[in-house]
Order: C-alpha cells, then structure tokens, then sequence
C-alpha cells in the first residue's frame, strides 16, 4: 500500500524534475534571445530570469519606444518583423503594400485588417495636415 508520505515524496520529485527541465530549455534558448534583441530592448524579466519560452516579455521597440507584452515564443520566431513596420507606418515611410510584402501577408487586405489602427492615426494627421495646407492656401 502506497502512503500519503510516499505520494508527497513522489509528487515533489516530479516538480523538481520538471523545474530543471525548464530551466535547462530556457538555458538552451538564451543565446537565441540575447542576439534577437535587434530593434527590441527587453525591459522584464531579466534575460537571466527567463524560465523557457512559454513566458510573457515586456519588451520596447528601439526605434519608436512602445512598450509591448509579447509572448516570448513569438518574440523568439517573429518578434522584429512587426515592429519595423509599426515604425515605418507611424512615421509614414511605408504604403500598405510595402508593410505587406515586409511582413509576407498574401494580400494588403489582412495587412489592413491587422494595422487599422495605424491607418486610422494615419488618416486623422493627414485630415490635420490637409486642413493647414488649406488654411495657408486661402490667405
């Protein structure tokens, strides 16, 4: 017959076996993330603290300074692609079509479906700017 003890031993050594197993993987992919840092500065945790790939960073974009959540797989596989083109789009270097073919979308369709937003923001500073152009042209 099995104890209580010897279920709480059994239980323990799982836990601590499976702690090593992730500490062992996030060591594994450090290197990966320490040379992905690119256009991202990663603000939490330490990139020591890391306990494996199924963690939430806080990360900042270089270029612009937004402060993302990014799940670190993502981070991992794809995390620069998209903030290049946040940065191109906010400062208004980059058409739909360029941010699409950047970020390999089939079509500019889900490229506006996914950076509606930045068109929006985009649209209104060019509203403002057409009203300043018109207001100089009248007087």
């Amino acid at each position: 017959m099995v104890t209580q003890d010897q279920i709480s031993y059994d239980f323990y050594q799982h836990v601590k076996e499976n702690a090593a197993k992730r500490k062992h993987k996030a060591d594994y992919f450090k290197p990966f993330w320490e040379t992905k840092k690119g256009h991202w500065k990663l603000i939490y945790p330490d990139i020591d603290d890391i306990e494996g790939a199924n963690c939430m960073l806080t990360v900042q974009c270089l270029d612009c300074g937004e402060i993302l959540m990014r799940d670190a797989r993502r981070w991992l596989v794809d995390g620069n692609r998209f903030g290049c083109s946040n940065c191109f789009a906010h400062r208004g270097v980059a058409s739909i079509q360029f941010v699409s073919e950047r970020l390999g979308h089939a079509n500019t369709t889900t490229t506006e479906r996914v950076y509606i937003h930045l068109l929006d923001d985009k649209r209104k500073e060019d509203e403002k700017n057409a009203v300043a152009i018109m207001m100089g042209l009248g007087a």
